[in-house]
């Protein structure tokens, strides 16, 4: 007593299933069922044991940049620097909770899965059909299929009347029939697809990789610079004190604790445009990584096409109503309604392999007036090849009529009928664009060869120097064959779950970002393990202003002169003047250019040798302006409140257009004109305003800001030369 693989299944007729299940078509007794359970267990799948969820939110604490951040909240905490602090662990918390929701939804995915299964089906126990629940069913069991009904378990069905699936949810959509079960649980294709979800992660998006590596690169290039600063302050004779607490403010203002929060508002903003789009995004880093796709791999039924079958012939283009109204249509488009009335249906056959296209030719001894000959038979044969090759179903028609002469039925050819499953409207203008960006495109389906090439060479997606490749060629290649090929693939035919995920791992192998679309059950795991995953439903920031902190003043102390800023006027400019510029950058509107741009590289990082280069101009180029006013203004040697006054007027100018040169890294602030989002000129607007109104104010809860920031309280008419020689600069 065992269970079956569908292949084994497969290849037995219905009978010889039934006696190697040690059944019948009455189905099981009560009695055998219970003794068989102790052998099969329930009909439900094997699931690890959750992780508790304070865990799971620990657990995004050890991202690197993360890490980055906690360490400048607790040294910002040792120096009594509480607001910057304040700020950081709050931006710490948004990127935690973000990532913990994202993975939460991630593992309700295998639930929904399991939820698949129904909670109850109706069985034969005892020679009689009762509602019994789904948890309960073994091999041998024959299950009663209805309209409405899901397949509770891998059934082998034995009796079929008009019998169609849905097999996008597995659910009974029209006629009726019995199976028998052949496997359940964790041996079921049900229980091989949870599995195979359950085994493999969701891989991390560029965006996610390129924020780690900014983490590690940050931590790396802040401690060198620091200890670099440090070491000459004291070779220099300088306070190692001083020298320490200006080190420590570089270390939190070269840490861009904005940078999760400008990701996070960006992204996020994105989902929202998306979503005016009739595009629900479930995880943030979609939307980033949909920009680096490079590959894209669709099913055919329902996603390519309507999933309408309508009925089509000849070059006539007759086209029909989905499913059977399609038939009853173009018969009633040839007169044939009243044929219909009065021949009225007694009994139906079940489908049966026996009745196959080729069969019935095969069984019909007459065409029209005329004998079927060997030679009419291979012409009709070759008409079938010749409609399967243009991606219709065909079937074949006959009819059978007593000859009273000789006694005995005589089986009459009609001909054929193909059902055609149309494209969708603006699928093939779609993937011309896509191609045109240089995104390749696959399909993969588990219909015929014929139909998946006649759909794709319709589609402009198969072309002569591309190849397809079947189920069976897929299994006989090894992965480093199947990496090989792949580039050269267009089509995958009889494509199995288990294909479609060896094709998505060999594609990403090469270092393409790929992207999945699927509307069925069958395309879980592949959607799954796709970068970007995408199911059928109804029917990257500028980082410049982030990070050019990392460079501020580093040169300081080698030119021999006071720190013109001091540690909490550089902790001002870099949580509270920073923040809203960046924030605005993230909303700017897209370019309509960017579509003909080819998808960034996934190994390509934040920070490339042109942003550094970019950076590294803009740092000498602030610097040694910021510099200049200070020394000019230091006449005497000494620094004064009016002194770092107007070298911190001066910077908060330079950080203002320094902004409006990070809207665009390709065109010149003049190019991009003021026409696009108005979030941006009003927020450099205050970034100005608030630097400025920051040496006005004198009191603040008590406490003495004046002294704080080290601020002279100029005369009307000093304010104005200040900022009119700062615009000079």
């Amino acid at each position: 007593m065992r269970s079956l693989s569908t292949k084994e299944a497969a290849e037995l007729p219905p009978d010889d299933v039934l006696q190697v299940l040690h059944s019948g078509p009455s189905g099981l007794t009560s009695t055998e069922s219970s003794v068989r359970r102790s052998t099969f267990g329930f009909n439900e799948f094997s699931v690890k044991a959750a992780r508790p969820l304070w865990k799971k939110y620990l657990d995004q604490f050890s991202n690197p940049f993360i890490l980055l951040l906690l360490a400048s909240a607790v040294i910002s905490v040792m120096m009594g620097q509480l607001d910057d602090a304040a700020s950081i662990s709050f931006a710490i918390i948004i990127v935690v909770s973000v990532g913990f929701v994202q993975e939460y939804r991630s593992e309700k995915t295998l639930e929904r899965l399991g939820a698949l299964l129904p909670p109850s089906c109706h069985c034969l126990r005892d020679g009689s059909v009762s509602s019994l629940l789904a948890r309960y069913l073994i091999p041998g069991d024959v299950v009663e299929l209805n309209v409405g009904d899901r397949v509770p378990a891998d059934l082998r069905l034995i009796e079929v009347h008009e019998l169609s699936i849905d097999e996008s949810n597995f659910t009974v959509a029209n006629g009726r029939g019995r199976g028998v079960v052949i496997s359940t649980g964790d041996s079921s294709q049900f229980g091989e697809m949870f599995k195979m979800m359950e085994k493999e992660e969701k891989p991390r998006t560029p965006l996610q990789e390129s924020m780690d590596k900014l983490g590690k690169q940050l931590s790396i290039y802040s401690l060198a610079v620091i200890a670099l600063i440090m070491l000459i302050g004291v070779w220099k004779g300088r306070p190692a004190l001083d020298m320490f607490n200006v080190g420590v403010s570089l270390a939190v203002a070269a840490i861009p604790e904005g940078l999760p929060i400008v990701v996070t508002v960006t992204l996020a903003l994105g989902v929202m445009r998306m979503a005016n789009r009739n595009a629900i995004v479930k995880r943030l880093p979609t939307v980033e990584a949909l920009g680096c796709v490079d590959f894209i791999c669709s099913d055919k039924t329902g996603t390519l096409t309507t999933n309408c079958l309508g009925a089509k012939i000849n070059q006539e283009g007759i086209i029909g109503n989905p499913t059977e109204k399609a038939l009853l249509t173009f018969a009633q488009r040839f007169g044939l309604d009243s044929v219909r009335s009065r021949f009225r249906r007694i009994d139906e056959l079940p489908f049966s392999s026996d009745r196959a296209l080729e069969n019935v030719i095969k069984m019909c001894s007459h065409i029209g007036n005329n004998v079927m000959s060997e030679e009419m038979i291979r012409k009709v044969l070759r008409c079938n090849e010749k409609m399967a090759s243009k991606g219709l179903r065909v079937l074949a028609f006959s009819e059978e009529l007593m000859d009273s002469s000789k006694n005995k039925n005589v089986c009459y050819f009609l001909g054929l009928v193909g059902l055609r499953d149309p494209p969708r409207s603006q699928v093939k203008d779609s993937i011309k664009m896509l191609k045109k960006s240089k995104v390749e495109i696959s399909m993969i389906t588990g219909d015929s060869k014929e139909t998946a090439l006649s759909i794709a060479e319709t589609l402009d997606i198969h072309s002569p120097l591309k190849h397809s490749l079947s189920g069976n060629e897929i299994d006989s290649y090894s992965d480093s064959d199947l990496r090989n090929v792949a580039e050269r693939v267009s089509v995958y035919y009889r494509a199995s779950p288990r294909h479609k995920l060896r094709i998505i791992k060999a594609l990403q192998s090469n270092g393409h970002v790929v992207a999945m679309t699927g509307d069925g059950v069958n395309d879980g795991v592949a959607v799954k393990k796709a970068d970007v995953g995408i199911s059928m439903g109804l029917s990257g920031t500028d980082l410049s202003t982030s990070i050019a902190a990392l460079f501020l003043l580093s040169l300081s102390t080698l030119l021999d002169i006071p720190n013109p800023l001091n540690p909490m006027q550089i902790l001002w400019i870099n949580v509270i003047m920073d923040g809203p510029p960046a924030q605005s950058l993230g909303l700017e509107p897209v370019d309509h250019e960017v579509i003909k741009r080819p998808p960034r590289k996934k190994s390509e990082q934040i920070l490339t040798k042109a942003l550094i280069k970019n950076v590294l101009v803009s740092a000498v180029v602030i610097i040694s302006g910021t510099l200049f006013v200070f020394k000019q203004m230091m006449v005497d040697g000494r620094i004064t409140a009016r002194d770092t006054t107007m070298t911190f007027t001066c910077f908060v100018f330079f950080d203002m257009f320094n902004a409006l040169s990070c809207r665009s890294q390709e065109r010149l602030i003049w190019d991009i004109g003021t026409i696009g989002s108005d979030l941006f000129p009003t927020s450099s607007v205050h970034l100005s305003n608030g630097g400025l109104k920051a040496r006005s104010i004198v009191n603040l809860n008590g406490l003495s800001l004046k002294s704080l920031f080290s601020f002279g309280i100029r005369p009307q008419y000093s304010r104005v030369r200040t900022e009119a020689k700062s615009f000079g600069v």
